[in-house]
C-alpha cells in the first residue's frame, strides 16, 4: 500500500498518545464528516484542520508550573505533580510545548515567580491559568484556564539579573511569552532589562512589562540585531535605561512589528534618547500604540540609514519630555497619528531622513509641530496643526484648526476640525478598530457619532 500524504515531523507523544505541542500530527489530517471527537470525546477540529491520530489537541497544557504546591523533581508532565519554577519546567520542555504557569486560588493575590527564566527553545509560556492541589498522601491538582489577565502572574527578578532571556545555543527558535507580569530585572553591565531576545522570533503579548533597568539599552525589552519580535497589546510601563530605548530598543536589521501597547512613564539617563521607543537601523510597522509621558529627547527615536523602513499608523504619540518623533536618515511613513502635547518638536527629520505624513494631528507641541534639519526632508498632505509653538512645515492641504481633543488626550469630538479633513488612504481602520469611511478623519482616531434608543419600560405582567 502506498500513502498519499506523509506527515512530517515528530509524534511528540504524552502519555502514550495524548499529542504534545510539537507534534507533527497537529492540524495535518484530512476532515471526516463522520469524524467529530477525539478519543477523550473533544471536538474535532480545534485548529484550523483535524490533528492526526487518536487525540485532539486544544488549549491544553503540556508542562505544569504552580509555586505553592509544586516541586522541582519530576517532568512537569502530570497535572498532580507540577513544578515549582518556570525555569525548571522550561528545562523539561522540548519544543512546541505550552507551559502552563499558575496562579494559585489559595493565596490572595497575584503568584509571584522570583527567578529570572532563559527560554532556549520554542515554548509557549502562558500565564493565563489558575490552579489549586487538595489532600497529603495522595495529592489531585486542578489546573484552568481563565482570560488573561497579566496582574495574577508575576516574574520577578527581584533586581538581581534580567528577567526573560530568549536566545538558543543555536540555530533560531520561535517562543511565545503571554499574560504575565515581568518586573525588577536589573542588568548592567548589558541591555534589555526586561525581556532581551537574540537569535529568535519572538511573540510578546499581554504583558507588563514593569521597573525593568539597563545601563546600555532596552529598560524593558531589547531586540538584538537580526532577531524578529511581535510585540502586541502589552504595556511598558516606568522602565529606564542609561542611553536608548527607555521602553523598548530594536538593534541593527531586526524586525518588529508593534501593535495595540502603551508605552508610558519610560525614561533614559540624562543623555539618552527615546525614552519609549529607539531604533537602530531597525525594521518597523507600528499601529494602534501609545505613547504616552516618556522622558528622554525623544519619545520615539529612529536613527538608520537610507534603506530602513518604517510605517507608523494610528499611533498616539503625547504628553512625552522631548521631541516626539526625531529621525535620522530613514525612510518613514507616517499616517494617522495624533502627535500633541510634547514638550519639542512634534516631528524632526534629520541627515538624510526622508518623511512622507499624511492625515497626521500635530497639535500642542511646545516647539514646532514638523520641522527638518541638515538634509532632511518631510513631504506632508492633510495634516492638522494647532497650537504648536511654530508651523513652519504645513504641507499641501493642511488643516490649520482645533482638533477638539477629548479628556483623553487623542480621541476627537464632534467640534473637530479633523472631521472628514483627511485623504483616504490604506489604512481602513483607526486604533480603536473601527473603520473609517468615505473621506477620514485627521488623526488616530475616527470620530463615530453614537445612536442610543430610549429605553422603554413595561409593567410585568
Amino acid at each position: 500500500m502506498t500513502s498519499v500524504y506523509t506527515v512530517p515531523g515528530p509524534a511528540a507523544l504524552d502519555a502514550g498518545y495524548h499529542l504534545r505541542g510539537g507534534s507533527g500530527a497537529i492540524d495535518r489530517a484530512t476532515p471526516l464528516a463522520w469524524v467529530t471527537d477525539d478519543v477523550d470525546g473533544e471536538p474535532r477540529p480545534y485548529g484550523s484542520a483535524p490533528d492526526v491520530g487518536a487525540d485532539e489537541r486544544g488549549n491544553v497544557c503540556d508542562l505544569y508550573v504552580l509555586n505553592t504546591d509544586g516541586d522541582d523533581s519530576g517532568n512537569c508532565t502530570d497535572v498532580n505533580l507540577p513544578c515549582r519554577t518556570v525555569q525548571y519546567a522550561v528545562n523539561q520542555a522540548v519544543g512546541g510545548d505550552r507551559v502552563c504557569v499558575a496562579d494559585s486560588i489559595l493565596q490572595a493575590g497575584p503568584s509571584v515567580y522570583n527567578e529570572g527564566v532563559k527560554v532556549n527553545k520554542t515554548v509557549t509560556l502562558d500565564g493565563a491559568w489558575e490552579a489549586a492541589c487538595a489532600g497529603v498522601t495522595t495529592r489531585i491538582c486542578a489546573f484552568t484556564a481563565v482570560p488573561c489577565d497579566p496582574a495574577r502572574v508575576v516574574l520577578d527578578a527581584q533586581r538581581v539579573g534580567r528577567v526573560i532571556t530568549v536566545t538558543p545555543p543555536s540555530g533560531w527558535i520561535t517562543p511565545t511569552i503571554r499574560c504575565m507580569v515581568i518586573a525588577n530585572g536589573v542588568i548592567s553591565p548589558g541591555s534589555g532589562g526586561g525581556v532581551y531576545v537574540a537569535s529568535a522570533a519572538l511573540l510578546l503579548e499581554r504583558t507588563v512589562i514593569t521597573n525593568n533597568s539597563a545601563n546600555s539599552y532596552g529598560g524593558g525589552v531589547y531586540v538584538a540585531s537580526g532577531a524578529v519580535a511581535v510585540i502586541t497589546a502589552n504595556e511598558v510601563l516606568s522602565n529606564y535605561t542609561e542611553y536608548g530605548g527607555g521602553g523598548i530598543e530594536m538593534a541593527a536589521d531586526s524586525q518588529v512589528w508593534l501593535h495595540g501597547n502603551r508605552i508610558a512613564d519610560n525614561r533614559t539617563g540624562p543623555s539618552g534618547y527615546g525614552g519609549g521607543i529607539d531604533m537602530d537601523r531597525a525594521i518597523l510597522t507600528a499601529t494602534a500604540n501609545l505613547l504616552l509621558r516618556n522622558q528622554a529627547s525623544s519619545a520615539w527615536m529612529m536613527s538608520g540609514s537610507a534603506d530602513r523602513r518604517v510605517m507608523a499608523a494610528n499611533n498616539v504619540i503625547a504628553g512625552n519630555s522631548g521631541n516626539g518623533i526625531l529621525v535620522y536618515a530613514y525612510q518613514v511613513r507616517l499616517f494617522h497619528n495624533t502627535i500633541v502635547s510634547n514638550t519639542g518638536y512634534g516631528v524632526q527629520a534629520n541627515f538624510t531622513a526622508t518623511l512622507t505624513m499624511t492625515n497626521n494631528i500635530v497639535a500642542y507641541n511646545t516647539g514646532a509641530g514638523i520641522i527638518t534639519y541638515t538634509g532632511g526632508r518631510i513631504s506632508a498632505t492633510h495634516n492638522l496643526f494647532w497650537g504648536n509653538g511654530s508651523d513652519p512645515i504645513t504641507g499641501s492641504n493642511g488643516v490649520l484648526g482645533d482638533p477638539a481633543l477629548l479628556p483623553d488626550g487623542y480621541h476627537i469630538g464632534p467640534a473637530s476640525a479633523a472631521l472628514n479633513a483627511g485623504t483616504p488612504t490604506s489604512i481602513t481602520s483607526d486604533i480603536d478598530g473601527e473603520p473609517r469611511l468615505g473621506l477620514p478623519d485627521i488623526g488616530a482616531d475616527e470620530y463615530v457619532l453614537g445612536v442610543y434608543l430610549p429605553l422603554v419600560l413595561r409593567a410585568w405582567p
